[in-house]
């Protein structure tokens, strides 16, 4: 998907960041089905188009190799399922004869407000994962650049670093923490 048709495919669906608040209040409304989508670029229409889906920040990625070549495009973002659990929306999809034509789209669960946290620094990082980290098959991943950023805050766009990483996500969560009611226990998890 060339740049062009990736902003015209955002413009389609309005698709803008939220805020700080709305996370919140949606997390107090909902805290289920709120995951890390990592979807194949290919797939991205059909992601954006799940009815009700709420997206809070996202950032294309991409594998570049030593010969500059790109590899492996896909797109992250923080979602959440308001209305539906993610497995009715596969099953309606399915039974509607709707397909992802890729098996590496993944939706890795949000158990906690950290969690979110973690994600929307990641978003906001320049860098995706690192050599070292070792993908679900136990092989090492290739590092990968994000582009594209559209993290809640232009604030928090950021180059890797410990030091730049860390402010970030003590400035996200300081952010978010403004909007939280921590009086109710449920906000604890």
């Amino acid at each position: 998907m060339l740049d062009a048709e990736y902003k015209q495919l955002l413009k389609s669906f309005q698709l803008e960041p939220k805020t700080y608040k709305c996370i919140a209040d949606d997390w107090e409304v909902k805290q289920e089905e709120w995951y890390h989508a990592l979807i194949s670029i290919e797939d991205l229409p059909t992601i954006l188009a799940i009815p009700d889906l709420r997206i809070y920040a996202w950032c294309r990625c991409k594998v570049v190799a030593s010969d500059n070549s790109e590899d492996h495009l896909h797109w992250h973002g923080l979602v959440h399922f308001p209305k539906i659990k993610r497995e009715s929306w596969r099953r309606q999809a399915k039974r509607k004869g709707v397909q992802l034509s890729s098996r590496k789209n993944t939706f890795k669960k949000i158990h906690c407000l950290d969690h979110v946290v973690g994600v929307l620094r990641y978003l906001a990082c320049d860098q995706g994962q690192i050599k070292t980290r070792r993908d679900k098959d136990g092989l090492i991943s290739l590092p990968h650049t994000h582009y594209a950023r559209q993290p809640i805050s232009d604030y928090h766009r950021h180059s890797r670093g410990k030091a730049a990483c860390e402010e970030v996500r003590t400035g996200i969560s300081r952010l978010l923490a403004k909007h939280i009611d921590f009086s109710k226990k449920e906000n604890w998890n």
